[in-house]
């Protein structure tokens, strides 16, 4: 299948002229040439979502807050590749067929090839330079723009002059400090757990899994326990996002292997609070990363189409996030060379793990070059190729329900749980400045474990979910009055 319009006889041998005039471009400079080198030891975030394998796995609400970062929004490593005429009079109004056989390349090379993808490691920067040159070759003018996100200062459990425990304060619970005896229960923190154990005026600590965060912090409170301490699977604490309300004791998320300090401590009075001020240890770490952002240079972007290309340390990220990624670059591939081309932007971010740093960042970095504003759609593709059906749409109603009547016409089962809160995923930072957004999540996915695998992707959600988000894409572009012929008709369900 082509990648771009035929050009006329004549702009072809100019084109041919010109690339025999410019230097070779293929190889960007990595981007942290241009970044300050993080800290040693960052304090890590996730952004989570449940796992399901053959062990215990957490609920999809374990989410993680997008977190302050700095934008960098020069110096961008681009590489421009020949490109369709800025007149679009000529250019085909129908978009190609979404090709799943060209998204399974995609996904493949970063899960299987490169492999796990964290944040601010070379393997990231590989990933972000594949991606570049993948939308280069489809014609796009494809930029790698830096940033370096902060992760906020810790949070400490202390008993009396021993080690202190080091965790992340949970976004949405109280920021009050809080004291009690620290009691360890034998669970997850269901209530029937937690009433096991003496728990008013405690310091409870429950292991993470099955139950969102909030829903262990209201059962907690509900006991009269003073604060809690969830132990994260991992060994690193995560920012997690609360969801429900009225929680008004402090959440701390400890890495795993705190409970060789919480075990012996059991008993005893502990407290959790920020590290006073002046210490050392509060100042905040920082990660470099980037993302990538594709464009027509003539264009003007109306949608924008995104997923991550990162991964948690210990997983390849087929599911997580390989399957969106490469979505991303097919869905590009399908509206390349098209009239549409010059209204649509891709991009693929950085550090989303580590709680949504990358998305963040393009957002300021979009805001500070005045074209934050001309975005009215984002769509975002993560962990589409493993989970339960019905397929949920979440994100803003109106978008939803364009999805939902071309589920229908596609016979697709979905769920529009627009009315719910979003899960924490890179179409947040778009959400929380008044952009429109949908993004899709299919329940109890593999992800964050090893088993989250290119082999264990499941083919057909991930192609169900792109043949979607392509027809939606159309829709909202047409929508917009941009040109195009959608391949369905767009009557909301």
């Amino acid at each position: 299948m082509p990648l771009r319009p035929l050009l006329l006889p004549a702009l072809l041998l100019l084109a041919i002229a010109a690339a025999a005039c410019s230097q070779p471009q293929d190889q960007p400079n990595p981007p942290t040439e241009t970044q300050s080198q993080p800290d040693p030891a960052p304090a890590q975030a996730q952004s989570e979502q449940p796992a399901q394998n053959r062990q215990p796995a957490p609920d999809r609400q374990d989410q993680a807050q997008p977190n302050q970062q700095t934008a960098t929004p020069e110096p961008e490593t681009s590489s421009q590749a020949p490109t369709t005429p800025a007149d679009s009079d000529d250019l085909p109004l129908a978009p190609q067929p979404y090709d799943h056989d060209f998204a399974l390349s995609i996904a493949r090379h970063l899960a299987v090839e490169i492999g796990p993808r964290p944040a601010g490691q070379p393997a990231e920067t590989q990933a972000a330079e594949y991606l570049a040159r993948t939308f280069r070759e489809l014609g796009y003018d494809a930029r790698i723009i830096p940033f370096t996100g902060t992760i906020r200062s810790p949070w400490f459990a202390r008993f009396g002059a021993d080690r202190p425990v080091f965790g992340l304060l949970a976004e949405g619970a109280a920021h009050a400090p809080a004291s009690g005896p620290l009691i360890l229960i034998d669970g997850i923190g269901t209530p029937e757990e937690i009433a096991a154990a003496d728990p008013a005026g405690a310091i409870l600590v429950v292991d993470r899994g099955r139950i969102t965060f909030g829903r262990k912090a209201l059962n907690a409170q509900a006991a009269g326990a003073a604060g809690l301490i969830v132990v994260n699977r991992e060994d690193r604490p995560i920012i997690a996002l609360i969801e429900e309300d009225g929680i008004d004791i402090p959440v701390v998320i400890v890495p795993s292997s705190a409970r060789d300090d919480l075990v012996p401590a059991a008993g005893r009075t502990a407290s959790l609070a920020p590290q006073p001020t002046g210490d050392p240890s509060t100042q905040s770490s920082t990660v470099d990363s980037a993302n990538v952002l594709a464009a027509r240079p003539d264009g003007d972007c109306r949608i924008l189409i995104g997923g991550h290309y990162d991964s948690v340390p210990v997983a390849p990220g087929g599911n997580d996030n390989a399957s969106g990624a490469a979505a991303v670059a097919a869905l590009a591939r399908a509206f390349a060379g098209t009239a549409a081309a010059p209204g649509l932007c891709f991009a693929a971010f950085g550090a989303e793990e580590l709680g949504l740093l990358g998305s963040d960042a393009l957002v300021d970095h979009l805001r500070q070059n005045d074209r934050l504003a001309r975005i009215a759609a984002m769509i975002n593709l993560d962990a589409i190729g493993g989970g339960d059906r019905p397929i949920q749409l979440v994100g803003s109603a109106s978008l939803a329900a364009i999805a939902a009547g071309l589920a229908d016409r596609l016979g697709i089962a979905v769920q529009d749980s627009s009315a719910t809160a979003s899960p924490a995923s890179d179409h947040l930072p778009f959400e929380q400045r008044g952009i429109p957004v949908l993004a899709f999540f299919a329940p109890n996915p593999i992800i964050h474990v090893p088993t989250d695998t290119y082999d264990n992707l499941d083919s057909a959600l991930m192609n169900d979910i792109a043949r979607l988000a392509h027809a939606a894409i159309a829709c909202i572009a047409a929508d917009l009055q941009i040109p195009i012929q959608t391949p369905l008709p767009c009557e909301s369900a």
